[in-house]
This record gives structure tokens, C-alpha cells and sequence, in this order.
């Protein structure tokens, strides 16, 4: 599903950090609580059935959906070793 613009009220964008498989910000959507959603979390096998469930729901996203990546490492809170 392509990005969609930005909801009128950012208040009702959601962003899910350690978002396993993506079920609280899934059921936010489904309930009218977040217009878009986006999800961070390290395992890519649940980011992975997360935006498989985000697909078969349509939820828009923002700027990619659900990603696998290391929260600590994106805020600058963990070193990468070498």
C-alpha cells in the first residue's frame, strides 16, 4: 500500500514502539483511534505479521508501515559494535 498524506489531526497518528505484532495499534485503527499507523520493533518476523494484519485491515500508513529495527540503536541509546 503506497504512503498516504498526512491525517488532518496528526493527534490521530500512532507510532508503536516494540510493536511485536502490531495488535495495539491494529485494534487502535480498527476502533477509529489512529487515522495512520507506523511500527518499530527488532524482530523482523513480527514486524512481518504485523503489516500483514495492517494490509488485511487497509491501514494507511505514513512512511513505511511496520519496520524491523532496534529502537535503542534509532534513538541513539545502544552502540553498534566494531
Amino acid at each position: 500500500m503506497a504512503p498516504t498524506t498526512a491525517p488532518e489531526n496528526p493527534q490521530q497518528r500512532s507510532l508503536d514502539l516494540g510493536c511485536g505484532c502490531g495488535a495495539p495499534s491494529l485494534n487502535l485503527f480498527r476502533v477509529g483511534g489512529s487515522q495512520c499507523i507506523e511500527g518499530v520493533d527488532i524482530s523482523p518476523e513480527m514486524v512481518a505479521e504485523a503489516e500483514k494484519w495492517r494490509q488485511e485491515l487497509g491501514a494507511p500508513v505514513m512512511d513505511g508501515g511496520f519496520l524491523p529495527a532496534d529502537f535503542m540503536l534509532l534513538i541513539g541509546k545502544r552502540r553498534t559494535e566494531g
